[in-house]
């Protein structure tokens, strides 16, 4: 049903609608954990980031990446992987089931954008800083869009319970330096504008 209702939202069909998998908080708490480590071990980037924030005094002395990478990572409430069509929804002891039917909306958005624009959203992670944050903004910002319409239309959301929802937008990074609060929020806030502006002149995201 909600797959049918994305596809009524955004105009399009699935081609095949993606499997579903539930995995508990803990076992996603474990994965993102696991992710970060590995992140804040193997990446110069990232420790080159953590040391450019405390020194310009953008984060508290005791700020580490492997901390906000693994917070970020366990308020994801979803999750679509293109290459095996799969959606992984991750329960959240916070989550009713109005924000839990948001979310799939969410990720069934991404399983559409695959299905038909595959290069657009399979390039991710190998391109410039730039084109990476530009892509990702026009994906996550479309699919932003319609979870909001779907809140609206099919669950009687307006619009300040949309935009003060546990996990939403707003929501997202709290407790993070504010350079990394605004880097994280960008692709959904920003992105999300300018699809709608597209929308309001006739166009559309992808």
């Amino acid at each position: 049903q909600i797959a049918r209702r994305v596809a009524d939202l955004r105009d399009l069909e699935f081609e095949r609608p993606p499997r579903v998998r539930t995995v508990s908080a803990g076992e996603w708490g474990q994965r993102t954990r696991r992710a970060a480590r590995r992140a804040a071990e193997g990446d110069r980037g990232t420790r080159a980031l953590e040391d450019f924030l405390k020194l310009s005094g953008l984060a508290e002395p005791g700020f580490e990446a492997e901390d906000a990478t693994r917070g970020i990572g366990e308020l994801v409430a979803g999750v679509y992987r293109p290459r095996s069509n799969r959606l992984l929804r991750i329960e959240q002891a916070l989550a009713g089931p109005r924000l839990d039917e948001r979310v799939i909306a969410h990720e069934l958005e991404h399983a559409l954008q695959d299905q038909h624009h595959p290069r657009l959203l399979r390039g991710l992670g190998r391109g410039s800083a730039e084109r990476e944050l530009a892509i990702s903004a026009l994906v996550e910002g479309d699919a932003s869009v319609i979870e909001r319409r779907y809140g609206r239309r099919h669950l009687d959301m307006g619009a300040l319970e949309l935009d003060t929802s546990l996990l939403s937008p707003v929501n997202l990074a709290l407790g993070l330096p504010p350079a990394l609060v605004a880097s994280v929020r960008f692709p959904y806030t920003s992105g999300a504008d300018f699809v709608a502006n597209l929308r309001r002149r006739g166009g559309w995201g992808l």
